[in-house]
């Protein structure tokens, strides 16, 4: 969501729509995050944290477990990395300055980019839509992925 904003803010002439995911205009990250992901003794703490903040109470526990697996193969400076440049996003007072459409998709049971963060996007940028989906948390594309895909791909057909 940050690229898809900074590109649609740097180069408007080469976007002619985004698809907002799970995202926000400022992009805070929680300290216990920030600090579990530093140290290499306390990463696996933080994959369990992320993946309780990150899905919903609904979602299948073996998804959870795999999603979980494939981030543990990510090396813990990478993750910490992510966070830190999460943390220092924000371009929340220039939001009006894109100008194409976009499609902000949340999940209403997301803790890491809680829904009020879509609403605020939605309420900034001047040709936003919101959709939001139900027992779905941070990771849509995972949780439901059919249903993310016909929300994207409905928005993308309707692009000029």
């Amino acid at each position: 969501g940050a690229i898809a904003l900074t590109l649609g803010l740097e180069h408007p002439d080469r976007v002619l729509g985004l698809g907002l995911i799970s995202t926000g205009a400022r992009l805070p990250v929680a300290p216990q995050l920030l600090e579990s992901t530093s140290q290499s003794a306390t990463f696996h703490a933080a994959i369990n944290l992320i993946h309780r903040w990150a899905f919903s109470p609904n979602t299948p526990e073996r998804l959870i477990e795999l999603a979980s697996r494939q981030m543990a193969l990510t090396r813990p400076s990478v993750l910490h990395g992510d966070f830190l440049a999460c943390q220092n996003f924000d371009l929340a007072s220039r939001l009006t300055e894109i100008h194409q459409p976009c499609l902000v998709i949340c999940g209403i049971e997301d803790k890491m980019t809680p829904m009020r963060m879509s609403q605020t996007l939605v309420s900034c940028l001047p040709n936003a839509s919101l959709e939001t989906l139900a027992n779905a948390g941070h990771m849509l594309i995972i949780e439901h992925p059919q249903q993310t895909a016909a929300l994207v791909s409905n928005f993308l057909a309707g692009l000029k």
